[in-house]
């Protein structure tokens, strides 16, 4: 339930990438706060977070075409719809040298 009426996410299905650390983990919190359902998507293994704080976890590297399309159609299959895509996965390398 929200305790915010300005930002409202009732029952939206949102999948965020990269959802297991950082800034994708708590967008996953605070969708979640306000009514979203949420998918962790991750090359991490996020599952005891995820059902910790309520969500649903799946395994994606989003390099690669065919784990993006699986979890394109679990949340499909699973929940009907993708309401939301949060596509915040990323790694760097070398960040100094950027």
């Amino acid at each position: 339930m929200s305790t915010n009426s300005f930002f409202q996410l009732d029952d939206d299905v949102a999948v965020i990438t990269g959802g297991a650390s950082g800034i994708g983990l708590e967008t996953a919190r605070r969708f979640l706060q306000v009514g979203a359902k949420v998918i962790i998507a991750d090359m991490q293994d996020a599952s005891a977070i995820a059902a910790e704080l309520g969500a649903r976890f799946i395994e994606t590297d989003v390099t690669s075409e065919k784990q993006v399309k699986n979890l394109l159609q679990t949340t499909k299959t699973e929940f009907g719809r993708l309401d939301i895509l949060v596509n915040n996965a990323g790694i760097f390398s070398d960040y100094k040298n950027l």
